[in-house]
């Protein structure tokens, strides 16, 4: 029986640049294996009386959100597959269906690695790391994520509340004293280290060398997924100003069907990250009710994309309907919504040109800065790839072997003190044996 898995994405809003290139790779990975893709930006209301809404001092308290938003989507599906904004699955010939047959055994609820980047450097081998979580649909798997939700409020892990590593850390806690069977901690390379062969994390690493490489991977990805088209030379690409992501004032999530419109969802992926909209790629039949618990206003496309998203979107919210539907299968949906239908048509929303689909796919890539030119040169791209990869690699050997090689100038010199010490010892206790031997004599 086939399996019910999403994958859920986590997007704060200071990492818009490679945040958003990860996802649109992630969405390629969802298509060939049909899975739903869940983007969120902002955290649920009930977070945000915790104070881990987003705040550019303090932008890691962003993380606590992570519980609350696998416990929101877990009811829908067998399996969730979390990822971080700056993790992407490069090899898509394997699925996650895989991974759970392989490390989903009696008890086990979560699965995490541990806390390496690399084979060589690890920031701590034996703890976990939260950047991917596969999480199964159980009584248990709730249990423990109402424990992780309110324990940073509790004694067992208020000392991680504003603290690094956080979320990360009171979940090892909550494994070690009360779910050790449950979270299953696995070695990194498959799930979370850089140099996997499924999913590479990108975590800790210089924000430009992060944002190049996963560049680098969405144009490689775009070729291979066959939407990449000759694109004339000619061709000028403009390149604006990024607009800044930010939480929106209302809570408001698009919500798209899977079809083979691939261009046009990846089209209102981006518009939608231009103003903090969740964004869920999904399968018939949707029913509205369970969204609409968690959102003020949802618009749902069915394979059309939208040029002024937010104008359209503002002015539902400002007037007084509660459902608008464009063109017999579009629609823009209130919370308060009673039923009552509104019928308009607006043509002007679709846009069915292969051409300028995909033109205007590039011009928004390149103007939020999701692309930084148009060279989709394969052998160029697989080069820069493996360059920045082995730099990265060979940076943390480095930064390995170079903290083994103090570690054990560390040691000699401890060694060489201890010995100095005990030399003085023997040296006092020769003396006080001659001195007390000439006086019995």
């Amino acid at each position: 029986m086939k399996k019910n898995i999403g994958i859920l994405i986590l997007n704060s809003p200071n990492i818009g640049n490679y945040a958003h290139s990860a996802t649109l790779i992630n969405y390629l990975y969802s298509i060939k294996y049909n899975y739903d893709l869940i983007v969120e930006r902002c955290p649920l209301k009930e977070d945000l009386n915790k104070k881990y809404i987003w705040d550019g001092e303090n932008e890691y308290l962003f993380v606590w959100s992570k519980p609350s938003l696998i416990k929101k989507h877990l009811v829908k599906y067998d399996y969730l597959f979390f990822i971080d904004s700056d993790a992407i699955i490069t090899n898509h010939n394997n699925n996650i269906e895989y991974f759970i047959d392989k490390h989903f055994i009696n008890d086990t609820c979560l699965v995490l690695s541990n806390d390496c980047i690399t084979k060589y450097y690890c920031y701590n081998e034996n703890k976990l790391n939260t950047g991917v979580i596969i999480v199964k649909n159980t009584n248990k798997t709730f249990e423990i994520l109402d424990k992780w939700i309110e324990a940073p409020n509790t004694d067992l892990c208020q000392e991680w509340k504003f603290n690094h590593p956080r979320e990360q850390e009171c979940l090892y806690i909550l494994k070690n004293k009360l779910y050790n069977n449950e979270i299953k901690i696995i070695d990194n390379y498959n799930l979370n280290g850089i140099d996997g062969d499924w999913i590479k994390h990108y975590m800790g690493i210089d924000k430009n060398k992060r944002t190049n490489i996963i560049n680098l991977y969405l144009k490689k990805f775009i070729i291979e997924n066959n939407i990449y088209k000759k694109i004339n030379n000619n061709y000028i690409y403009k390149k604006k100003q990024k607009n800044i992501l930010s939480c929106y004032k209302d809570k408001i999530c698009i919500i798209m069907i899977k079809t083979n419109n691939i261009i046009g969802i990846m089209i209102n992926y981006i518009y939608s990250t231009k103003f903090g909209y969740d964004f869920i790629i999904t399968e018939l039949p949707i029913i509205f009710d369970e969204y609409l618990k968690f959102y003020d206003c949802i618009l749902f496309l069915d394979n059309s994309y939208i040029n002024d998203m937010d104008i359209e979107i503002n002015k539902f919210i400002n007037n007084s309907n509660d459902i608008i539907i464009i063109n017999n299968k579009n629609y823009l949906i209130k919370s308060s919504y009673n039923k009552t239908y509104i019928n308009i048509n607006d043509d002007t929303w679709i846009n069915n040109d292969d051409k300028v689909n995909f033109d205007n796919l590039i011009n928004l890539l390149i103007e939020y800065n999701y692309l930084y030119d148009v060279d989709f040169n394969i052998n160029n791209i697989n080069k820069n790839i493996d360059d920045i990869n082995n730099y990265i690699y060979n940076l943390y050997k480095k930064q390995y072997f170079d903290n083994l090689y103090n570690k054990q100038n560390i040691d000699n010199k401890q060694y060489f003190d201890n010995l100095y010490l005990l030399n003085i010892f023997i040296f006092i206790l020769i003396i006080i044996f001659i001195y007390f031997n000439k006086k019995n004599i």
